[in-house]
């Protein structure tokens, strides 16, 4: 599965005012508010926010003139956020920064469904979500991609994949909010427009308008089931860049 990367890149310019939204707690009467400032980034979701422990990632991995991998060079949109915060994942910590407690929890190819099997097993192996945690979710790609799929082999039609979809992006939207009322504050995105994406192009533009179709459908029921206080969550929509 490959995203837009355009939308990825935009993504890093936008989540500073995304997380402004995210950190504000109503004062009232124009009181100051305090800046939040997250010590750990939890990352779950698909490939978009994975590394693996060599510190590849599922987009352009660079090299250093030895030929070895430059992790640190075309950072994904975690890494981006982390380190505007001075914070590092273990995948990739050529500076050796002590014990970085940042993690990268998302999996290869995961649907909607597998963010809370990570949630799960985050929470099995003795996690907990606190105040200063800034987890980020980012997933439904391949839900969408995998309904594309069942459409092309007329094994389902767009009027049975939607219903599908919307429950997923209803599904994804209860794990945020899970995250949110156990102490953390989240940052959730959007999925890209599928049919924005060069495999949607190549493949025509009936196809990538069914693309589209599906993606806002899983997008629309992702955002109105989100808890939207303006104290745990943030939303950036990746697919209105």
């Amino acid at each position: 599965m490959k995203f837009n990367g355009n939308a990825m890149r935009a993504a890093i310019g936008v989540i500073g005012a995304a997380l402004t939204a995210l950190a504000l707690v109503s004062c009232g009467g124009g009181q100051a508010v305090e800046k939040f400032v997250p010590t750990r980034i939890l990352a779950f979701g698909d490939e978009s926010s994975f590394m693996d422990a060599n510190g590849l990632k599922y987009s352009v991995n660079a090299l250093k003139a030895d030929g070895t991998i430059d992790c640190k060079a075309n950072p994904i949109w975690v890494q981006g956020l982390a380190a505007a915060y001075g914070l590092v994942f273990p995948q990739c910590n050529p500076d050796a920064v002590a014990a970085p407690a940042s993690q990268i929890l998302a999996t290869v190819d995961a649907t909607s469904g597998n963010v809370k099997d990570q949630i799960d097993l985050f929470v099995t192996n003795g996690g907990s979500f606190g105040g200063k945690d800034l987890a980020t979710v980012l997933a439904g790609a391949r839900d969408i991609l995998d309904q594309y799929a069942l459409i092309k082999k007329l094994t389902t039609t767009e009027a049975q994949a939607i219903p599908i979809l919307e429950q997923a992006g209803t599904a994804l939207a209860a794990q945020v909010n899970r995250i949110g009322l156990a102490g953390g504050k989240v940052l959730i995105a959007t999925v890209p427009d599928m049919g924005l994406t060069p495999f949607a192009v190549n493949a025509g533009t009936t196809d990538a308008a069914l693309l589209t179709r599906l993606t806002s459908r899983f997008n629309s029921k992702l955002r109105v089931g989100l808890i939207n206080d303006g104290h745990m969550t943030g939303l950036l929509l990746i697919d209105e860049m």
